[in-house]
């Protein structure tokens, strides 16, 4: 029987170190996330942070729908307009006199 590649990590005695360095990573950002959180609240920045918030949500929100409209409906509409005719243009029924429309309203 021939050993496992060196990329193929297997539940050895190898794991313990890697385990252990990702817990030693990991603890301290949350300890920082949490010492933030204490000192905002601490301050009482939860009002002021809730208002960052909405004056973000007020400006982001236009920009990232006019931005989708620029990228999704602008070339489509580029692009019917180059392929087709106008859709005003085109005949509902074609083989009904004009003036037998008009006269309905």
């Amino acid at each position: 029987m021939t050993a496992p590649p060196s990329w193929c990590r297997t539940a050895s005695t190898d794991s313990a170190p890697l385990s252990r360095r990702f817990g030693f990573t990991l603890g301290p950002a949350l300890l920082v996330v949490a010492a933030v959180a204490w000192w905002r609240a601490a301050l009482g920045a939860a009002q002021g942070g809730a208002a960052i918030g909405h004056l973000l949500g007020r400006v982001s929100i236009p920009v990232f729908f006019t931005l989708l409209w620029i990228v999704a409906f602008v070339p489509m509409g580029i692009a019917r307009h180059r392929l087709s005719r106008s859709p005003l243009a085109r005949q509902v029924f074609p083989d009904v006199a004009r003036t037998a429309l008009e006269r309905q309203f």
